[in-house]
């Protein structure tokens, strides 16, 4: 009896991992009761079957690689991944070249990383999602590709990411420029799979503006790129000023004054003698360029036609500061001096103690030899910003007219003192070695 219960073992052993398997549409598939029943490994390294016709005992064949990816289908078919993954393993390392095992093993492991990774991508989307409905609740993404989406979403959570590390005093520069860099990075990807993608080619714009702040390469390329988007923006939207402005300000920094201008132009003309858009195309105007006889500085032309820009403007915002002040400055720009200067007391009018105002008419009583009034002035501006850069630069300038050396190498040691790296540091490093030589050559 016993001898026959062995061979019955043994012919059901052969029957099934002699045949295809389940996934071919093989024995183990067409035995319900085996697919059913209990499986569990014995101490002996043979499987036990328990199903309801009775228990099976089978040996495993450690080095037959077929014999043991059967039992890894097997133990799958129940749904004992673990064991499967085992047996699999196993029939790998007999063979290492095994073709369906690595298929199983590679699809399992795939399928697991898969699982992870949606799920990963699901929780970001889910965030990111609840962060758009909460920043722009009016964002609609069904027009565009997911892919698009997700960049713009990846940018987005950088940008805002950058502007969390910002606040941070003691956080580093280049660790906020390189989430910007990489904002911006996120939003080109997705202009590549989607170029109608308004939204990211505007947001990228304003990264860019961040980046083209710093004088840098990386600045030099932003300020490139944000021009080039900003344009391509407005073509689309044709009376966002907004975006005109900024592509001015690209221009600006390029020193493409010509662009500036003609962007800031376009703007004016949807919004009329606005104080933001009047000030930006008067800084284009006012700004310093090649004149005939190979000379460099401001435009009479350009600064007259400044002085009738914001009187305009004045018209619609009476007593506006900035525009006040702007107005001033275009005036001595064009030689109107009495003009810039009811301008400058216009302001100190409302504000005696008006840092800026007491700072241009300093100067403008410089520019009208009147050194002592001119130093009342910018002096009275230092009284309240000490460290003005402008105030004790107009200083130096009156002391040398003046020909004071002590005073001036005093207040040429004071900028250098506040403003080591100031725009006019070298001039004044050169201009200090002149003056101590002429007072030592005044007390010999």
């Amino acid at each position: 009896m016993p001898r026959l219960i062995l061979i019955a073992a043994i012919s059901l052993a052969v029957i099934l991992f002699s045949t295809p398997p389940a996934t071919a549409g093989g024995r183990i598939a067409d035995n319900p009761h085996l697919l059913t029943g209990k499986i569990k490994e014995c101490p002996d390294g043979s499987v036990e079957i328990t199903s309801g016709s009775g228990t099976i005992k089978i040996p495993v064949i450690k080095h037959s690689p077929d014999h043991l990816y059967r039992f890894g289908e097997l133990f799958e078919a129940q749904g004992d991944d673990k064991r499967a993954e085992k047996y699999y393993r196993k029939c790998l390392a007999a063979d290492p070249d095994h073709h369906k095992a690595k298929v199983k093993l590679g699809y399992d492991e795939e399928t697991e990383e898969e699982k992870k990774e949606e799920a990963k991508k699901n929780k970001d989307k889910q965030k990111l999602d609840k962060g758009d409905r909460k920043n722009d609740p009016d964002l609609d993404f069904s027009k565009y590709k997911d892919e698009a989406v997700q960049h713009y979403r990846t940018a987005r959570a950088d940008y805002r990411r950058a502007g969390k590390v910002a606040k941070n005093k003691n956080a580093s520069v280049l660790d906020i420029l390189d989430l910007m860099s990489k904002s911006a990075s996120e939003y080109e990807k997705a202009l590549k799979i989607e170029p109608n993608f308004h939204e990211a080619r505007r947001e990228l714009c304003i990264v860019c503006k961040v980046l083209g702040s710093r004088r840098t390469k990386v600045g030099a390329n932003a300020l490139k790129k944000g021009l080039k988007h900003a344009e391509k923006y407005i073509k689309s939207h044709k009376k966002d000023t907004e975006m005109m402005h900024l592509a001015a300000w690209f221009a600006l920094r390029q020193n493409k004054i010509s662009k500036a201008e003609s962007l800031l132009k376009k703007a004016l003309k949807v919004k009329p003698h606005d104080p933001a858009l009047v000030q930006a195309l008067c800084a284009c105007y006012l700004s310093a360029r090649m004149l005939p006889g190979a000379k460099y500085g401001v435009d009479k032309k350009k600064a007259e036609k400044a002085v009738k820009l914001i009187e305009g403007a004045l018209k619609e915002h009476e007593n506006h500061r900035a525009l006040l002040l702007l107005l001033a400055k275009a005036q001595i720009s064009a030689d109107k001096l009495d003009e810039a200067k009811v301008s400058y007391e216009k302001i100190l009018n409302g504000n005696p103690n008006d840092v800026d105002a007491n700072c241009g008419l300093g100067r403008l009583l410089h520019l009208q030899a009147k050194p002592d009034e001119a130093l009342t002035y910018l002096k009275k501006a230092l009284a309240k910003d000490p460290n003005h850069h402008d105030a004790i630069s107009y200083i130096i300038l009156v002391y040398e007219g003046k020909k004071d050396y002590e005073n001036e190498k005093i207040w040429i040691e004071k900028y250098l003192s506040v403003h080591p790296k100031g725009q006019n540091a070298k001039l004044y490093k050169s201009m200090l070695k002149k003056v101590e030589k002429k007072l030592k050559s005044k007390k010999k």
